[in-house]
């Protein structure tokens, strides 16, 4: 999402809006390999990006007071910078997240959409973006990938392949019966879910199709961004999915349930 000039290199944006807009719905159509899910029961997931502080804060203690953990997904160059939305979390709170059980995804060093970098500044980024989490997470699997902006492109799509377990878009959808793993759906919990019947359902729809129901956000404020959601928007997802039974996981256990390959060598 939006950040502050010093937070990220300086890019055009119009011209980048365009071309990932066109990498995307390239990388939506092109042919892919796919994995046939093999779960036993629906799913539900928690990612956050970015990691605002109130993500950090409110919205991983209300995964853990529900007995549950989140995916929270991590730009590195963001550590403890001021948005136009809000403040980042500092990289001592991503360490105590995975203490707590949390999962820690990759999100890029830079935080700039994938169509910006080249083959070669993509692996550098992705580099740089591990390193610092290995550090910060010594002996945690970093295998599961957020594209800043929710949008993918055909080539980083196939780097990813070769250097994660699965990369998560903000495709709108439910994933079910065969999903390309590297072009993962999710539900942006937002502003614009307001309407707590529109969350049921999506639930009720990914207990009908067997499937896996990624939700994203950002902050969890009152207000929030454009980008968030409040505590009560978040409360009622958790006790919706509790109430109909259907497990909650991380990414990361997710994949395991439904047979996804491990994580090649990065």
């Amino acid at each position: 999402m939006p950040v502050s000039d010093a937070a990220s290199p300086r890019i055009p944006v119009q011209p980048i809006g365009l071309r990932m807009r066109l990498a995307h719905r390239v990388a939506r159509y092109a042919p892919a390999r796919r994995h046939a899910m093999r779960n036993d029961r629906p799913l539900v997931s928690f990612s956050f990006d970015d990691i605002p502080v109130s993500a950090a804060a409110t919205g991983a203690r209300m995964l853990e007071e529900a007995g549950v953990r989140g995916t929270f997904f991590v730009a590195t160059s963001l550590f403890g910078r001021s948005t136009d939305h809000w403040r980042v979390a500092e990289a001592d709170s991503v360490a105590a997240l995975a203490r707590r059980g949390h999962e820690i995804g990759l999100h890029t060093h830079a935080h700039v959409p994938v169509v910006a970098l080249d083959a070669a500044a993509f692996h550098s980024d992705m580099g740089e973006c591990r390193r610092i989490l290995s550090d910060l997470v010594p002996g945690r699997l970093l295998q599961n990938f957020a594209y800043p902006y929710g949008y993918a492109s055909l080539v980083h799509r196939a780097i990813l392949g070769l250097q994660a377990r699965s990369s998560r878009t903000t495709h709108p959808g439910v994933n079910a019966g065969r999903i390309d793993l590297h072009y993962l759906c999710s539900i942006l919990l937002d502003r614009s879910m307001r309407n707590p019947a529109d969350i049921d359902a999506l639930i009720e729809r990914t207990i009908r199709q067997n499937g896996w129901l990624i939700f994203t956000t950002h902050d969890v404020d009152n207000p929030p961004s454009p980008y968030g959601c409040t505590p009560a928007i978040l409360e009622h997802a958790l006790d919706a999915v509790r109430r109909r039974g259907v497990r909650i996981a991380t990414i990361g256990e997710a994949l395991d349930l439904i047979g996804a390959p491990k994580a090649p060598h990065a």
